[in-house]
Parts: C-alpha cells; sequence; structure tokens
C-alpha cells in the first residue's frame, strides 16, 4: 500500500515568498464560484423582502456576491435608490454600507 504524507511533501516548496503566495493565490482561485444569474421571480421576491423589511424596520441577512465568494452580512435597510440601484445597509455595529442591488444574492427577513 502507497502512503501518500498529503500536502507535507509540498511544504518545503512553499519556503519562497513568490511560491506560497502563488500557492495561496491558486487555492483561492479553485474555491471561486461564479455570479449566478437571477430570474425575474427572484429579482421580484429580494424586491418585495427588502420592502417589508424597511416598512415594519425589520433585521435582515442578506447574501452579496463579493469578488467570487458569497458573503452573509446582517442589518437592516436605511434607504433604497431606486434610479441608481443602490441600497444604503446599515450593519450590526450601526456602520452604513452602500449595496448596488445587483451584488444581492439572497435576503433572509428576521421577524
Amino acid at each position: 500500500m502507497n502512503k501518500d504524507r498529503g500536502m507535507l511533501k509540498w511544504q518545503p516548496a512553499l519556503m519562497l515568498p513568490e511560491l506560497k503566495k502563488l500557492h495561496e493565490q491558486v487555492t483561492q482561485d479553485y474555491f471561486r464560484v461564479s455570479k449566478p444569474i437571477l430570474d425575474e421571480y427572484l429579482i421580484q421576491e429580494i424586491e418585495e423582502q427588502i420592502t417589508y423589511s424597511m416598512e415594519y424596520i425589520l433585521p435582515v441577512t442578506i447574501t452579496l456576491y463579493n469578488d467570487g465568494f458569497p458573503k452573509d452580512i446582517k442589518g437592516f435597510f436605511v434607504y433604497l435608490d431606486p434610479i441608481n440601484k443602490k441600497i444604503k445597509f446599515e450593519l450590526e455595529d450601526q456602520t452604513f454600507l452602500n449595496i448596488k442591488f445587483s451584488d444581492i444574492l439572497d435576503i433572509m427577513v428576521h421577524e
């Protein structure tokens, strides 16, 4: 039976900073996902959840597309700009974030 040492055999090769940086970049690119295309029904559902949470001031969890990786953030909607399609969002730590509507993948309203 052939016993493989896994990543241990590559550790001496990662001693050079350039190779270590390249290895981290390749590993990160491996887990990167392409941006999903949202259909009209899902976009309408997201818009309804946004208006519902703004009307009743409910906390939400938003899944954003962040350079190939989905990112979940929690907070409240503050302002909706329908012309520029941007949303002003207040995070749990009372900081504000401007979000493009096209970056939103999913919304979960917490009642």
